[in-house]
């Protein structure tokens, strides 16, 4: 086999591309950051066998909330991969608002999820259970969808906040 690189050099043209038009299999992406195998899957062929490997390598190396969203972004609508990139995204933030100590953390990773995906479910709980204040769990109610967990869960959480001597008899 010649040296697709040395060719890939002297043309302009990417091995990946190279690769996918001499029915070369594209092999392992090698990348070692988020970055650099977003820049394979840029560089690979549009539906190609590189492209895939490269785009899941991608996923797999995000360690960011905002890396991954972009990945969700470029992947194919209703695609596996547009699938695996939200994963990715949820389990980020997931893990961000464990470490989170105050509503504010918690609110700060709540507003980089996804609208309705089990990411953003998870960091609304975290922040209404960090709140401290009927303020913090009104803010967070304010996120709420009518007849969910996680409006009740606000409600009853400003309940107990709330001072004694101004609640109201039931």
């Amino acid at each position: 086999m010649k040296d697709l690189q040395a060719i890939s050099e002297q043309t302009g043209i990417s091995v990946p591309i190279l690769k996918d038009a001499l029915d070369v299999p594209p092999g392992p992406c090698t990348a070692a950051t988020a970055k650099e195998a977003q820049k394979e899957y840029y560089e690979a062929p549009q539906g190609s066998e590189a492209g895939k490997v490269a785009f899941f390598k991608w996923i797999e190396l995000c360690t960011t909330i905002g890396e991954a969203r972009e990945a969700y972004y470029e992947a194919p609508e209703n695609s596996d991969a547009q699938g695996a990139a939200l994963f990715r995204w949820d389990n980020l933030a997931m893990e961000q608002v464990k470490a989170a100590a105050t509503p504010k953390k918690a609110q700060e990773v709540y507003d980089r999820t996804l609208n309705g995906s089990d990411g953003q479910s998870a960091t609304l709980s975290r922040w209404i259970e960090l709140c401290t204040t009927p303020e913090e769990a009104r803010e967070a109610y304010g996120k709420t969808s009518a007849g969910s967990d996680a409006r009740k869960a606000a409600i009853q959480k400003i309940y107990d906040l709330f001072p004694e001597e101004e609640k109201a008899p039931a």
